[in-house]
Order: C-alpha cells, then structure tokens, then sequence
C-alpha cells in the first residue's frame, strides 16, 4: 500500500476514536478530509473499499447529530460502492445503518424493508451474532406496527442465537422484547417472568441504564 493510502487509513481511525469520544464536529471534519484525499487516488479496490467504510462511519455519526439527510446521502455512497464491488457484508451493514435511519425517523415499513435484507445477507454469511442484533431490530419494528406473531418470532430467534453466543446484553434484549409483546397481548404473567429474565441478563452484563428502564416496565406492569 502507498504512503497515500496508508494516511488515509490512519486518518480514518482516528476520526473514529474521536466519534467515540464524542467529539463529534472534529471526527466529521476529519472523516470528510479522509474522503476528500481517497477521492485524489487512483480509485482500485482499496480505495473504493475504505472510501466506502469511511462513508458508512459518517453516517452513523451524522445520526447522532440528527442530520439525517446527510447520513442518507453517506449511506447511499457506502451501498453503490458495496454492490460495485459485490461485498456482501459491508452490505449488510449498510442496509442494517439503513434501517436504523429509517427507525430513527419513524418510516417503518422503509426500516422493515431494510432490515429484513440486511437480516437475509447475514442468513446466507451465517453470522449468528449480527443475526441476532437485526433480528431484534427487526422485532422492534413488528413491535411498532403491531405485527404481533413476527415479533414474537423475531425475538425468541434473536433470544435464541444470544443464548448460544452467551451474549448477556443481547439476550436482554431480546426477552425485553419478549416482555413487551406479551403486555401488548395479554399475557402479564409471561410478560413478568421475560422482563425478570432480561432484568437479570442486564445486571449481568453491566448495562444499568437498560436494567433500570426494564424495572420501570416491570413497575407499570404491576399497576
């Protein structure tokens, strides 16, 4: 690899490590300048490749900071660059960020579409651990459009790939999920046993937020 490219790789990194420090004006600024500089290289398959990751990066954090058609516009160059080069798991990442971005604005049956292909690229990679990560998302969607039995689907398979995995967090995810269609449909009783379930798998995994917004529905249950 060239000098160029190599500077362009650590750059990226490091508008990275600034996302997650959330200083999110200096990592866009430092993701835009990557793109800029990969834009002046010949354009062969790394390239094209780290351009496309960079993209995807910049849009993860423009949803943060609520620009969302700027985040689409990220994605949409991430995904022609995917189908360009036949990459179909940076694919799947890509329509999985899509759905997100769909979620996060409300258009459902958009972040449906989405994830169930991102769920189908994962299903032919046999990648359990992001199977289960869409399959909940996904079950969240069913959720909000009141598909019930989807949901239920959705989120014992997602359940049961974490199980396997001994993804604690994940798990309590997906029997909050659980919790939360049997409320929906009646079923109080199983509610209380998966919300105690996922309550437990969150104080395992050291996630208190998710732990305490868990208790919170469990409360609501009881009144």
């Amino acid at each position: 690899m060239n000098a160029a490219y190599q500077r362009c790789l650590t750059m990226s990194r490091l508008g990275r490590s600034l996302d997650e420090q959330g200083r999110l004006d200096e990592a866009e600024k430092m993701y835009r300048q990557v793109i800029n500089e990969l834009n002046k290289l010949e354009q062969d398959y790394d390239v094209r490749r780290l351009a496309g990751l960079v993209q995807t990066d910049l849009g993860v954090l423009l949803i943060k900071k609520r620009d969302y058609h700027g985040a689409k516009q990220a994605y949409s160059t991430a995904f022609a660059i995917c189908e360009e080069q036949g990459d179909k798991r940076q694919r799947a990442v890509v329509l999985d960020h899509l759905g997100r971005l769909a979620l996060e604005q409300k258009q459902l049956l958009k972040a449906e579409k989405y994830y169930e292909e991102s769920l189908k690229e994962y299903n032919m990679l046999n990648e359990p651990k992001n199977q289960a990560i869409v399959l909940n998302e996904l079950g969240l969607v069913y959720y909000y459009t009141k598909q019930w039995d989807k949901t239920e689907h959705a989120c014992r398979k997602s359940a049961e790939l974490s199980e396997r995995l001994g993804d604690d967090e994940k798990k309590g995810d997906s029997w909050q999920c659980l919790g939360m269609i049997c409320i929906s449909t009646g079923r109080k009783q199983e509610a209380e046993k998966w919300l105690l379930k996922a309550i437990d798998a969150f104080k395992k995994s050291g996630n208190m937020a998710k732990e305490m917004k868990t208790m919170l529905i469990l409360g609501e249950l009881y009144i």
